[in-house]
């Protein structure tokens, strides 16, 4: 009489890792299983809301700003719909006011500007004037006894890269 081999069922790497990471991957398979689409999208419209908040405030409590907008806006209440729909406003004005005031003044050089800057990993700034002043809506930073002229929605990136505000 032959004997039968048995047959080995292979598990998923998880189970082997321990009871810790199977209970990990079964709240993750709930939540998947359980979330719908306009939950999705509902997550990206917050973030993207959070981001623009944290953006125009420069600190992290900017970024409550939009998600406590959007939800004003939704609200069956006059009063408070109409308070997130200009905090809304408000917000959006403030993103788009410096980007829409230099394209204004030189549509294409702007744009050109920034790709090329984008492509080459240089940053985009402007000279101060002699008197050490800078144009409307900028920001003078300073690095190694070098000053320059900045953007203030481009301020945050240039104090990752070592700048300061003069």
């Amino acid at each position: 009489m032959v004997k039968e081999k048995k047959k080995r069922v292979k598990e998923p790497f998880w189970k082997k890792l321990g009871p810790e990471a199977k209970h990990i991957t079964d709240h993750a398979g709930h939540i998947i299983d359980n979330s719908k689409l306009s939950d999705l999208m509902n997550f990206a419209i917050n973030a993207g809301l959070a981001y623009a908040g944290f953006k125009v405030f420069d600190d992290w409590k900017g970024a409550l700003i939009g998600p406590i907008a959007l939800k004003l806006a939704g609200s069956m209440n006059v009063v408070a719909g109409a308070a997130g729909v200009i905090m809304l406003t408000g917000l959006g004005f403030c993103i788009g006011s410096s980007g829409v005031q230099e394209f204004i003044q030189d549509p294409q050089g702007s744009w050109d500007r920034d790709m090329e800057a984008l492509m080459s990993g240089t940053p985009v700034y402007n000279e101060p004037t002699p008197e050490g002043q800078c144009a409307n809506g900028q920001v003078l930073m300073e690095r190694q006894g070098v000053r320059i002229c900045v953007d203030s929605w481009r301020v945050m990136g240039y104090e990752r890269w070592g700048w300061r505000r003069v």
